[in-house]
């Protein structure tokens, strides 16, 4: 279900950005892997207990990610990715 919606939001918002774009409207998606924050997975345990700094995409990366998408005219930034490169080394 997770990855379903994840596709969904992808599509709604290629929808969007097709429809809007005639009037100056961009759309951007950020999708980022794990968040350190204080939301909890399906067994209860809060995100930032899980994982160790440094071992999860933190907060203020994600914001970081938002900023940028927000700040570029006309919003070349159509999706950003954020995961860690280190993590994920080995399935790549």
């Amino acid at each position: 279900m997770y990855a379903a919606t994840k596709w969904w939001i992808r599509g709604f918002a290629h929808s969007v950005a097709a429809q809007a774009g005639d009037d100056g409207v961009a759309v951007s998606v950020v999708n980022p892997s794990e968040v350190r924050t204080e939301f909890g997975s399906e067994d209860g345990e809060a995100f930032e207990e899980r994982f160790e700094p440094g071992s999860a995409t933190e907060p203020e990366e994600v914001a970081e990610a938002i900023a940028f998408a927000a700040s570029r005219p006309g919003s070349s930034a159509q999706e950003i990715d954020l995961y860690r490169r280190d993590k994920y080394a080995d399935t790549m």
